[in-house]
């Protein structure tokens, strides 16, 4: 069986590595010859823990390839596996029509039988406009249509791929099985077989109760603080109910970023809207998030007060999450554009970013946690690297002005917040 895994960035470099390590031969493709050229050399084009040993691994093996030539990778396959990672706007809006087009681009080198699976984040009824489009182009082609939602986490995609909790198939013909099976048997044997669109949707339900879940914590802890009650000692009697488990999405801290749970709810919140459906509850979800996303520079704002034109400021983690370099839609560099109308002076550091967007030139990148605290007047923690924790109290308190943390998620609570002589700040403590 030959795999071809269409759009390589994060979702599409970490299923092809996969699949090599599980014995397939696979073929990654990809319009960008930047890219190619990287994979090609091990490299994938974003940092994912693991990711590089397995695609050098796949590459020495001669299990694993990568080519921009569309038409010998598609036309010599027996399963085309699209994991276009979908763009998203500055408003959380999907470029549907991206991904739309690259698939539509395969239909020309098609064999007979082949099977396209489709993992790219795309709205319930996608997979079936993309039938429609098919019969109409090439209508004398035997091709199915199946959709794996895609559910990697960023930093444990490796780990999210090879022992998955479970696997959603959607197929519109039980014919399409024993080949699903074969592909999927060295990865899970929980397949989970719906319709199409109910996988589609599937992906869009799980993010939102993602994303409720966290809006929800959020908005507890905002009460906590208010009535000297401490969110994590509540956060912590919610695990023990059966009811709720340990393993919730209920801890309380940062607003979500990224854009993936953004997405879904927005998918969710534009059908409702055109079928016109009240839905109170999903169209909350991301204005409270944005509310959230907000506490972090309001509660700076307060510290700096109105001489922050003359103050330092230390931000430590720029990646939108731990175990990723991606800053793309990072609460933390959203945080340093507003700290900048300030006029305050920044410095950060993240153990896997080393480059920041061109219009944040002035805030300086520092090779060390402790130098980022070098004369600061505030230190904040925007990402909960393990790395952070190493941050000592007497590190703060000689390197810094006035040592003062705010540290939304309580990361570092055990090791600070019992020390007089640091304000230390955290969301959801009365």
């Amino acid at each position: 069986m030959k795999i071809c895994v269409y759009g390589l960035w994060h979702l599409g470099t970490v299923t092809a590595a996969c699949l090599a390590n599980r014995g397939f031969e696979v073929v990654g493709l990809d319009p960008n010859t930047k890219t190619i050229d990287g994979l090609n050399c091990g490299k994938a084009p974003l940092y994912e823990p693991g990711l590089d040993k397995h695609l050098e691994s796949g590459l020495e093996a001669g299990r694993l390839t990568f080519t921009t030539d569309i038409k010998s990778a598609v036309g010599h396959t027996d399963i085309v596996w699209v994991t276009f990672d979908t763009p998203i706007d500055e408003d959380e809006k999907a470029d549907i029509d991206f991904v739309f087009d690259r698939i539509i681009d395969t239909f020309s080198y098609l064999r007979d039988d082949t099977m396209i699976i489709i993992s790219s984040q795309l709205p319930v009824g996608s997979i079936r406009k993309v039938e429609r489009e098919f019969m109409e182009c090439k209508s004398d082609r035997r091709v199915s249509f199946c959709c794996i939602p895609e559910n990697l986490r960023l930093g444990q995609a490796i780990e999210s791929f090879l022992n998955p909790d479970r696997i959603v198939v959607g197929i519109r013909d039980n014919g399409m099985r024993p080949i699903i099976g074969r592909l999927l048997s060295p990865i899970s044997s929980e397949l989970v077989w719906v319709g199409v669109e109910s996988a589609e949707m599937s992906k869009h339900a799980l993010n939102a109760f993602l994303a409720m879940s966290i809006v929800y914590s959020n908005e507890i802890a905002g009460i906590c603080e208010r009535v000297n009650a401490d969110s994590i000692e509540v956060e912590n009697t919610l695990r023990t109910e059966s009811r709720v488990g340990r393993s919730a999405y209920i801890r309380p801290g940062e607003a979500f970023s990224g854009g993936t749970l953004a997405r879904d709810v927005t998918y969710l919140t534009n059908i409702a809207d055109q079928e016109n459906l009240q839905i109170p509850v999903l169209n909350s979800v991301v204005p409270s998030n944005n509310i959230q996303k907000g506490w972090l520079f309001r509660r700076a704002q307060e510290i700096l007060g109105n001489s922050a034109q003359h103050k330092k400021v230390g931000v430590l983690g720029l990646s939108y999450k731990i175990g990723t370099d991606s800053i793309e839609k990072s609460i933390s560099i959203e945080l340093i554009r507003d700290l900048l109308t300030l006029g305050v002076q920044i410095s950060a550091f993240d153990p896997k970013v080393n480059i920041l967007p061109k219009d944040l030139s002035m805030v300086r990148l520092e090779n060390s946690i402790d130098d980022v605290t070098v004369d600061a007047d505030l230190l904040i923690v925007a990402t909960r690297w393990p790395d952070f924790q190493a941050l000592s109290s007497e590190t703060l308190i000689n390197n810094m002005r006035a040592p003062v943390v705010i540290d939304q998620g309580a990361f570092l609570a055990s090791g600070l917040s019992g020390e007089s002589r640091i304000q230390y700040i955290a969301f959801g403590k009365g």
